[in-house]
């Protein structure tokens, strides 16, 4: 069976734990496009930042608010990746 948004997100838990931006960018995604949540969102934009993928990331950074835009702003800014305010 499909996995779930929860399921989705502990896999891209797992992998930007273990410095994979690949894995982080399409389970992240999997799991915002199945229920969205700000984590999913959060590690999506992060993984983008990471790749360099600058569209995507500033795509996504929209959807953040509060301390987690700006914890990921300063993020994607130490990965070379403006995401915008």
């Amino acid at each position: 069976p499909p996995m779930t948004a929860a399921e989705n997100l502990e896999k891209a838990r797992l992998a930007w734990k273990a410095g994979n931006a690949k894995d982080t960018y399409k389970y992240a995604n999997k799991s915002r496009f199945k229920e969205p949540t700000p984590e999913a969102t959060e590690l999506a934009t992060l993984a983008a930042c990471k790749m360099k993928l600058d569209d995507a990331a500033k795509s996504s950074f929209k959807q953040l608010s509060g301390d987690r835009k700006k914890r990921t702003r300063g993020a994607c800014r130490d990965f070379g990746v403006r995401v915008g305010l």
